[in-house]
């Protein structure tokens, strides 16, 4: 989780006892935050960026816990609208769900990059070609059984 964001999600834990509402604020502001970190901008309105996260083809089941977030901690701060006066199960929900939705955007795609990196340039270079359909540089030998390219 970025250092900023981290910030607010350990102060959220540390209001958490004194005032739910406070918290559940804090972690709406936390997925605002990684949602700008996603997208790579420096504002936006929370409900747009989720907007354009799908349209980018987020998971569904992302979507879905940033929404949560995002209506319950927008629901703390704005009057009668979720009463979260006394309601810690919720606020530790939220917590969970933000820890799950940084895994999802931020820590699981860097792993996964980090690997598919890992993996030789050769191989690299015949996804590419076969993912954009571009003929690129014949290999300078014959595929052979053990090849990883060859499947």
């Amino acid at each position: 989780m970025p250092e900023a964001i981290k910030t607010d999600y350990e102060e959220a834990a540390l209001v958490t006892e004194n005032s739910s509402r406070a918290a559940a604020a804090l972690q709406r502001l936390c997925v605002e935050k990684l949602c700008l970190h996603v997208l790579g901008r420096e504002r936006g309105n929370l409900n747009e960026m989720i907007g354009e996260l799908v349209a980018r083809g987020l998971d569904e089941n992302v979507r879905k816990m940033l929404d949560i977030v995002r209506v319950v901690g927008n629901g703390a701060v704005h009057a009668a609208t979720i009463d979260l006066a006394d309601d810690r199960d919720t606020v530790g929900t939220l917590f969970a769900l933000v820890n799950e939705i940084a895994e999802e955007a931020i820590s699981k795609p860097k792993r996964i990059e980090a690997m598919y990196a890992s993996l030789p340039d050769k191989a690299r270079a015949a996804i590419d070609r076969r993912d954009t359909g571009k003929a690129g540089p014949a290999p300078s030998s014959p595929p052979h059984a053990s090849d990883p390219n060859e499947d």
